[in-house]
């Protein structure tokens, strides 16, 4: 099988001309998805600034941390991707 070669992507056993191809589409992908999202970052950093604001208000004497997490801080969210957000930092005794 001469010229066959495993591929670092999920596609193994192909040619390297293909494997080549598609390192570039995958690469391409994430990068233009990545700019994509990056025009909507003012919003969602706004919507994540209003929420710890509302927990500052709500928990006075705690200091609750929101912080993002998921796929937009790893880069493969998609355009239909939610905000997922953790809060820390809060001591809530009754559970």
């Amino acid at each position: 099988m001469t010229g066959v070669q495993t591929c670092a992507l999920p596609i193994y056993n192909v040619r390297e001309s293909q494997c080549e191809l598609r390192f570039k589409e995958e690469r391409t992908g994430l990068l233009s998805n990545k700019i994509h999202l990056d025009k909507y970052k003012q919003e969602r950093d706004k919507v994540l600034q209003k929420i710890q604001e509302i927990a500052n208000k709500v928990y006075v004497k705690q200091s609750p941390q929101i912080s993002m997490f998921g796929s937009l801080i790893t880069g493969l969210a998609l355009e239909s991707s939610d905000m997922d957000l953790v809060v820390q930092g809060l001591n809530i005794s009754d559970r």
